[in-house]
């Protein structure tokens, strides 16, 4: 995956550099998660683009809930069912 910190500082309207290192924790979850269920075979250039919006949506999910209630959501799912592992 090839979201870095500075898209994250966007996406989640970050202007300081305080939580990076909790960003970069939740981005190497979020990566090795979505990296679990998907075919790197079904992955091409452009679909690279939409696994890297689901996991900037599953670290705002998780940074926005950081007390570790919910689930996944479906946005997520929706985003990277295409390219999952039969």
């Amino acid at each position: 995956m090839t979201v870095s910190i500075t898209e994250l500082h966007r996406h989640l309207s970050i202007t300081d550099d305080c939580d990076d290192i909790l960003l970069q924790s939740l981005l190497d979850g979020a990566t090795a998660r979505i990296a679990a269920v998907i075919d790197p075979e079904l992955v091409t250039e452009n679909a690279q683009a939409v696994i890297d919006l689901a996991a900037m949506q599953l670290v705002t999910f998780w940074f926005e809930n950081r007390d570790g209630r919910g689930t996944i959501p479906d946005g997520v799912h929706d985003l990277i069912s295409p390219y999952w592992a039969v």
